[in-house]
């Protein structure tokens, strides 16, 4: 009798244990799933395969709803489709969820310029660049909304600031180049357009 009793006492603690390891094997096999289908979209996305970028990235958010770098990369995916309004609002949703995601506060800054809101885009790229200072592709975006808004001189130093971090930014020499030429400084426009030629090369050049 008095085994039994024993037995039975040591039984609810087994049982939880059971429990708990059932759960964290589960929520392995989830995150390993989760993270399974992000890095099929990401492929799907340098494959400019969007539309299955997008439906890889979703099938991660169902498995996983906060996860914000799926957002993101969704938010990216429908950017890319031209898709502005669904974008800003994948990347609001990564915002929801980290706050400090240099990556979304740039995507969500774009996706506002592409939508004609230049003005508002301004603050959600210079959060992008107050959490990550060498984040060339935001100090571009500012550049070019400024450049959109007439504020040439500002946009001038932005995309000095961008080139500053990524001396080969073919975007960034580009875009420098317009706006030297709107300011009528044009010597100095051609030359950027020259550094803009020679990135372009260069870069095509590394990845081969």
């Amino acid at each position: 009798m008095k085994s039994k009793k024993k037995l039975a006492q040591k039984l609810p603690p087994l049982f939880i244990l059971i429990i708990v390891f059932c759960l964290l094997t589960f929520l392995l096999i989830q995150q390993r799933k989760t993270k399974e289908w992000n890095n099929k979209g990401v492929a799907f996305f340098k494959s400019r395969q969007y539309e299955e970028a997008i439906t890889a990235y979703d099938k991660a958010i169902r498995i996983k709803h906060n996860n914000a770098m799926a957002w993101h990369n969704k938010g990216w995916a429908l950017f890319q489709l031209g898709k502005y309004e669904e974008a800003l609002s994948a990347f609001d949703k990564a915002l929801n969820i980290n706050k400090n995601f240099a990556g979304a506060w740039d995507g969500k800054g774009w996706s506002l310029a592409k939508l004609g809101q230049y003005n508002e885009s301004l603050p959600a790229f210079d959060k992008a660049i107050t959490i990550k200072q060498s984040f060339a592709g935001a100090w571009y975006g500012k550049g070019w909304a400024l450049g959109k808004l007439g504020r040439y001189e500002e946009a001038l130093t932005v995309f000095d600031k961008a080139l500053s971090v990524r001396p080969n930014f073919s975007e960034a020499w580009e875009s420098k180049g317009w706006t030297l030429d709107k300011l009528g400084r044009y010597e100095e426009s051609q030359t950027a357009f020259e550094k803009a030629k020679e990135s372009r090369k260069r870069n095509r050049n590394e990845k081969f």
